[in-house]
């Protein structure tokens, strides 16, 4: 996956962002590898929890180049990993549904990232526009 973000310190990102409206930490399971290793201290830091082994309840995260390995049928397990540098970037907690995977219905497709977020661009108030 390609980082197009600028370098984030942790100290930039909420420490509420990854946390539910209870206060608690937003789990997530990402399997091991560079993405995860990136991805970590940004969770972390915006409170949420980057489990070590996936547990009942914990968003699912995949890198979107990966999301070709995964059958069809369990695509929409999935978020793309965008969610977290989208969240990141806005310094708001994003819709997570709008970065879930869906299978695309072509036969012998592989699955695709979910557009809704596309449609605006990815930021939310549209003062971003323009290139990352």
């Amino acid at each position: 996956m390609v980082f197009k973000q600028k370098d984030v310190t942790n100290s930039e990102i909420s420490p509420v962002l990854f946390m539910d409206v209870d206060g608690q930490p937003m789990n997530f399971f990402l399997c091991p590898g560079p993405v995860k290793r990136k991805l970590q201290p940004l969770i972390v830091a915006g409170g949420g929890v980057l489990c070590s082994v996936q547990q009942p309840g914990s968003i699912l995260l995949i890198d979107p180049a990966a999301g070709s390995s995964i059958p069809e049928n369990a695509t929409h397990w999935y978020v793309s990993t965008q969610y977290i540098l989208d969240c990141i970037k806005n310094n708001e907690q994003l819709d997570v549904e709008s970065y879930r995977l869906n299978p695309v219905t072509a036969p012998g497709s592989s699955a695709a990232l979910n557009t809704k977020h596309r449609a605006h661009g990815g930021f939310g108030d549209g003062n971003n526009r323009g290139g990352n």
